[in-house]
């Protein structure tokens, strides 16, 4: 195409079935997760049919319900990865499972909303995470498992959260 001719980056498309209601992609180390909200599409449904998949880069699935090992998700969404720690924003609270045991290592309760909905990380002890219903965004400290709503203005829908170290916004 004229475009790749240009110099821009050619990509091929791999379509890759047998999510439910897929909802969030990240990728690190080689693997990328898919956060699944569930059979249906139903994002603060508290109904545990939520999951995580590992894919490869090629497309392929290495693992249809590849999180939770133990426990539940009810409808995931937004995650960002801390070392070797997934996060996941699920409704009402943060879990965070070791990738390496696949154990859940984590777990907050964010009580005053029923749509948490993405994540970003800060640096290595500090998590973003937008609770959409209320218009907020929360500051999460992963050391002390505690989160305080940032004194910003309220927002219409915060959903994709995007934090740039380079100049702290």
């Amino acid at each position: 195409s004229a475009l790749h001719a240009a110099g821009t980056p050619h990509f091929a498309e791999t379509v890759v079935e047998g999510f439910s209601h897929p909802e969030s992609v990240i990728a690190h180390d080689g693997m990328v997760y898919v956060a699944n909200i569930g059979t249906e599409l139903q994002p603060t449904a508290m109904d545990g049919d939520g999951f995580i998949s590992a894919v490869r880069p090629d497309g392929s699935i290495l693992e249809r319900k590849f999180l939770p090992v133990q426990g539940t998700l009810n409808a995931p969404k937004g995650m960002a990865i801390v070392g070797t720690t997934l996060y996941e924003a699920d409704i009402n609270r943060i879990v965070g499972f070791a990738l390496t045991t696949r154990k859940a290592v984590f777990e907050l309760a964010v009580p005053e909303t029923s749509f948490l909905n993405d994540l970003t990380v800060r640096d290595d002890h500090t998590l973003f995470a937008s609770a959409t219903d209320l218009g907020k965004i929360a500051e999460v400290d992963l050391t002390t498992r505690t989160y305080t709503f940032l004194a910003l203005p309220p927002l219409q829908g915060p959903n994709g959260l995007w934090y740039e170290r380079s100049n702290n916004t």
